[in-house]
């Protein structure tokens, strides 16, 4: 498979049938998740963009393996997205802590420097301890073993639905529409606690997910409604990164106090500023994600889709 950087699927034609379009689009997805499964040296295998980017790749991957569902055979798409779901669990708490340590490598900033060197060898522990995970999944899908289960599943891969099969305008319109009904009514609610923000992240995230696949169908999509959707997740991404650094670090605190060692001064300290921090960027999420935004955004996708919807109906299959 090729590696391709790009995260927007292409499609010059909306009114083709939906098959070659889908195929390209899983093929480039996997394609990435390859890529970054064989890094070039041991320094790419551990850089933490690197890991990243893996971990990126299979939310890409296993989101168009959901959206396309109806192109594949349902036991072979399960047994990858679980592969797809073992390895995003390995480079999410090896990058987890590298966000930690990115975070906390000016240690001076927050003052307290013996509590700051505590947490410090606690964080590269942690990532010491993350990175064995990695490497395993590095060494279990080199030498293309996981490109091999992913051109199984492009080689089985047609319409399986009722009737013809549809266009790719038909498809993105249905696609669309079911990731926006699961984020609008959380984006509608505005609400405050950390629980109810945490599921509109993840119903963003995967709209995101779903306008990066289908927006060739409605570029309007692109333009006028993913800088919002990419915006929450980044604005409750940042609050998240601060609450899961306290939890983190009150873990850590508590892991310690357990073995009767004293705790240098200072670490309450830094847990209450981090929950502070988290506190600070979810009210700055509230002011941005006013009432009129929320509706705003919500009436502009309504507009949007119902112009795609015309326009798949009027195609019809090829």
């Amino acid at each position: 498979m090729t590696f391709e950087a790009t995260k927007w699927v292409a499609c010059d034609e909306p009114a083709q049938a939906a098959g070659p379009v889908v195929r390209a689009a899983l093929a480039g997805r996997l394609g990435a998740v390859e890529h970054y499964l064989e890094p070039t040296s041991p320094d790419e295998a551990h850089d933490p963009e690197h890991v990243h980017q893996l971990r990126v790749a299979t939310r890409r991957a296993n989101a168009a393996v959901r959206a396309f569902g109806e192109f594949l055979p349902r036991g072979k798409a399960k047994k990858l997205r679980r592969l797809l779901r073992e390895i995003r669990r390995a480079a999410g708490e090896a990058r987890d802590q590298d966000v930690m340590a990115m975070r906390c490598s000016n240690r001076c900033e927050e003052g307290d420097a013996a509590a700051q060197d505590w947490l410090w060898s606690r964080i590269v522990d942690a990532r010491r301890a993350a990175y064995p995970a990695v490497d395993d999944v590095y060494r279990q899908y080199a030498a293309g073993t996981f490109a091999e289960k992913a051109e199984k599943l492009l080689a089985s891969l047609r319409w399986r639905g009722d009737g013809d099969e549809p266009t790719f305008a038909a498809v993105a319109s249905e696609g669309l529409a079911r990731a926006a009904d699961e984020f609008f009514p959380e984006s509608r609610s505005r609400p405050k606690r950390a629980a109810k923000l945490h599921r509109l992240r993840i119903a963003a995230k995967r709209f995101r997910y779903a306008i990066e696949l289908f927006a060739a169908a409605a570029p309007a999509f692109r333009d006028d409604v993913y800088p919002a959707i990419e915006e929450i997740q980044e604005r409750l991404g940042k609050a998240n990164d601060h609450a899961v650094a306290a939890e983190r670090i009150a873990s850590w605190e508590k892991g310690h106090a357990a073995k009767g060692s004293a705790l240098p001064k200072g670490v309450d300290r830094i847990v209450k500023r981090e929950k502070k921090k988290a506190s600070a960027a979810r009210r700055a999420f509230h002011e941005w994600w006013t009432a009129d935004r929320a509706e705003a955004v919500e009436s502009r996708y309504a507009e949007i889709i119902k112009a795609a919807i015309r326009t798949a109906e009027n195609t019809g299959s090829p």
